[in-house]
């Protein structure tokens, strides 16, 4: 007899902690954007919420590992490419792709006003107009401590220049040179078409002070849009990437007329 009461305890105890419990809502609120898109080296702690326990699970869709959880919830990007992430709460459960890009590129919006680069990322550290007012320039270098780096892990800043301080011409990329050399060149290989070299491309007057070339390459998806590297692009030798919008007659000629920083007063 009072093994059949222990045993009715027993089961009383289970049924009452495998019930739902009424108060919390089983849904899983996610409120982060799919794909979640991130930069080499850098981290983002996906935003998602739920009544329940949070599991989370890497499901390893590349051939290398693309990233892998610093903390619970939080993504670190360990190389380029894309891979999955399962969110499940018990009852509910969502799956999402994560894509790891080498560095954020600027728009390729090209002939846009100011304004626009202001909407998509906020006010310049810096800004300067050249003494004739042909062009305008931005200047956007990452300020927060906490990171440990400037505009990203990978890209040091970016410049946007403005034809008659009024129409988007160009932007100018500085990229760490250190440990992503093959990256660099898997991120243009793969997004573009390479074309030639030329020669004379920019005065190095910090590192060699010597000339140095620049490879010049073509947007595969957009062929209006040219890419120019070139090495030694600063004191702390960069790489510079050079972007624009420009058909194939027409390069020569902007090659000699691109602006240069040195034009601005700062």
């Amino acid at each position: 007899m009072k093994k059949i009461v222990f045993l009715s305890m027993i089961l009383a105890v289970l049924v009452t902690s495998c019930k739902k419990d009424d108060s919390k809502t089983t849904t899983l609120n996610y409120k982060d954007s799919d794909p979640i898109k991130m930069v080499f080296q850098d981290t983002h702690k996906i935003k998602v919420s739920s009544d329940y326990d949070i599991t989370y699970e890497i499901l390893n869709t590349d051939t290398i590992p693309v990233v892998r959880f610093e903390s619970k919830g939080v993504l670190k990007a360990l190389n380029m490419g894309t891979d999955k992430v399962r969110i499940s709460n018990g009852y509910e459960t969502k799956t999402v792709d994560v894509v790891v890009d080498l560095f954020t590129e600027p728009p390729f919006e090209f002939g846009c006003g100011p304004s626009r680069i202001k909407e998509l990322f906020g006010e310049p550290i810096y800004s300067a107009t050249t003494p004739d007012n042909s062009y305008l320039y931005y200047e956007y270098i990452g300020t927060d401590p906490a990171t440990n780096y400037m505009y990203s892990p990978t890209c040091y800043h970016m410049d946007f220049y403005f034809k008659d301080c009024a129409n988007y011409e160009q932007a100018e990329l500085y990229i760490r040179k250190a440990n992503i050399v093959f990256s660099l060149n898997k991120y243009l290989r793969n997004n573009f078409d390479f074309l030639f070299q030329y020669p004379n491309f920019y005065y190095d007057s910090i590192i060699t002070h010597d000339s140095v070339p620049a490879d010049i390459y073509q947007n595969k998806l957009n062929p209006s849009i040219v890419c120019f590297k070139y090495e030694h692009a600063n004191q702390h030798d960069d790489y510079g990437l050079v972007y624009r919008e420009l058909d194939i007659d027409s390069l020569a000629n902007s090659l000699k007329t691109r602006p240069r920083s040195s034009k601005f007063l700062y």
